[in-house]
């Protein structure tokens, strides 16, 4: 998706972004290990991003979305046992991520990812009655955002 301008924000990915993504990517793994434990061994578990964005910044660097595919698709476990939910209030970056995942292979997913374009504010509180009674883990960055007061 190199080339496309999305504007200042998703044009080149700057390092607090890449560290911010990694460390939520790598919390996502932690966790999802955890939840899909012996000891735990949740038969479903979510991951809800309310602000998800493209999926990858003009430069082709990856952001949050796909890290997070990245580590469903090559777990065998989590392909079958987590739900994805990416969303964003901008239509224009909903756009370019459905187009990134229609790009990947999703198939091996028991259950597809969720993308909707809402404002954050209605959606979570629709979607947090959808993913009652199971583990959820959700990235909220409402920064620069409207619809989400700290």
């Amino acid at each position: 998706m190199a080339g496309v301008v999305s504007g200042e924000f998703f044009g080149k990915q700057t390092e607090a972004s890449k560290r911010k993504s990694l460390i939520v990517s790598n919390y996502f793994s932690a966790w999802a290990k955890i939840m899909t434990s012996g000891k735990i061994d949740a038969r479903r578990i979510n991951y809800l991003d309310l602000f998800a964005g493209p999926g990858q910044y003009d430069d082709g660097s990856k952001s949050t979305p796909l890290l997070i595919l990245d580590q469903v698709l090559n777990s065998q476990v989590l392909r079958v046992r987590t739900k994805m939910y990416f969303n964003d209030w901008d239509a224009t970056n909903i756009e370019r991520l459905r187009k990134l995942f229609s790009n990947i292979d999703i198939s091996p997913l028991s259950q597809k990812p969720e993308i909707t374009n809402h404002d954050a504010a209605e959606y979570g509180t629709a979607i947090a009655r959808a993913v009652v009674g199971y583990p959820t883990l959700s990235f909220v960055d409402p920064f620069g955002y409207r619809g989400v007061t700290q």
